[in-house]
């Protein structure tokens, strides 16, 4: 039954991202911790044995392994954060084995056929909280804070709790309860579970909280990015605008001079007087894309890679309105073109080229390509997460792990790769 529930609690949580068939992929979790447990029984050796302490830590190492690497190619998810939930799935499962047997043997000494009957009741009451845990609490932090650094340790918060509950409370690991088949023993297992699951909620509530904050800092970063944009963007027009009006007011004299030179018949000074005019002329406004945010975005950009002299081409093919979506796509256009001009502003070789490509497909589907230029090496942790070029140390890069959440919570897809010269996210 521990198995069965076992497995069930692995794989509801994590079905969003299941890229085989629900049942397909619990008979392939179900087989491959079958799998794992056959070592232990097999082993002919009195030490690794089941019932000794290195054959149970041998079981149990096993069947973390083999569900981790099995949930991760069913699902993509990162080892750890699938360690992290594979051992409260085990805890779980454990914990109400062990206070069935204490309850058994408080109230029941002589019928051991009614442990099951009282496992049975303890799932009943507690598995939907379990289960609504999982998906209400851990889901969310697995999926909106995915790439966050604290998960490279939030495990060992479980695996301290396994580790205490396997030394001080069940002897040998998987052998004999070391709780007192009484009232008082069966108290402490249950203040044990509550204590242990409760410190799971408030962690894990906490952590969502912190996530949360996380995103609205840095919305709040975006709004005021795009704010000076905007500014930025609204100065350069009512400078053109101020110098049409001066252009405007001067036209009569030019025309006065250019009368006069036509009636002497000098067309050669004219044609000279033409051509300095048009020079003085100020440049038009140059616009991207119809969406104000957007155009904004971009404008700001193109003023940078003017100035870094990065060659750049812009197409945005999207509305005025983008609904509410807007702000997920200014974030990730922000966060794409930040990385691609500082990437080509430490080029030291060849030439810096940056190309940005924009456009709905469809009613709900909008496409970005940013494909830049750069110099130096690109570095990846084991997940193929990018470290950060910016700062020292093995540090992972923030705007690109944004750009990986924003598309992940919208139903979308974040893509990045790179040859030696070039550097293309999508």
């Amino acid at each position: 039954m521990i198995e069965v529930v076992s497995v069930t609690m692995l794989v509801v949580p994590l079905r969003r991202k299941l890229r085989a068939p629900l049942a397909l992929s619990i008979l392939g979790l179900a087989a491959a911790l079958a799998a794992a447990s056959l070592p232990v029984f097999l082993i002919d050796y009195e030490p690794l044995s089941q019932a000794s302490f290195l054959g149970a830590l041998l079981n149990t190492s096993l069947l973390l392994g083999a569900g981790v690497v099995t949930l991760h190619l069913l699902t993509g998810t990162r080892y750890l954060q699938l360690l992290f939930l594979m051992l409260i799935v085990k805890s779980y499962g454990e914990y109400t084995l062990t206070i069935s047997l204490v309850a058994q043997q408080t109230f029941f000494p002589a019928r051991a056929e009614l442990t099951l009957l009282f496992m049975v009741g303890i799932y009943a009451v507690t598995l939907p909280l379990v289960l609504l845990f999982l998906i209400k609490l851990v889901r969310p932090l697995m999926e909106e804070g995915g790439k966050l650094p604290f998960w490279n340790y939030l495990w060992v918060v479980p695996m301290g709790f396994y580790a205490v509950y396997c030394l001080g409370i069940y002897t040998n690991y998987l052998g004999v309860i070391s709780l007192t088949a009484t009232l008082a023993g069966l108290t402490i297992m249950l203040f044990w579970t509550l204590g242990t699951f409760g410190t799971y909620v408030v962690m894990v509530k906490m952590l969502s909280i912190t996530v949360v904050a996380s995103r609205m800092q840095e919305r709040l970063a975006l709004s005021e990015l795009q704010m000076e944009m905007q500014l930025r963007r609204l100065e350069a027009i009512q400078s053109s605008i101020e110098e049409a009006r001066r252009a405007k007011h001067d036209l009569r004299h030019h025309i006065n001079t250019l009368r006069g030179l036509l009636q002497r018949g000098d067309l050669d000074k004219v044609a000279e007087y033409l051509d300095q005019y048009a020079a003085s002329l100020p440049d038009a406004q140059q616009t991207f894309c119809e969406n104000p945010s957007v155009d904004a975005i971009l404008g700001y950009y193109a003023a940078l890679c003017d100035s870094s002299r990065i060659r750049y081409q812009f197409t945005a093919r999207l509305p005025q309105s983008l609904g509410g979506k807007e702000q997920d796509v200014c974030a990730v256009l922000s966060n794409l073109l930040e990385n691609a001009c500082e990437a080509c502003a430490r080029q030291a070789q060849g030439p810096r080229t940056l190309e940005v490509k924009a456009a709905l497909s469809g009613q709900d589907m909008l496409a970005i390509t940013v494909h830049n230029s750069y110099g130096g090496r690109v570095e990846t942790d084991s997940d193929g997460l990018f470290y950060s070029s910016k700062r020292p140390g093995k540090v992972l890069g923030i705007g690109t792990q944004s750009v990986r959440g924003i598309a992940a919570h919208s139903g979308g897809l974040a893509r990045f790769s790179h040859t030696e010269q070039t550097f293309t996210a999508s």
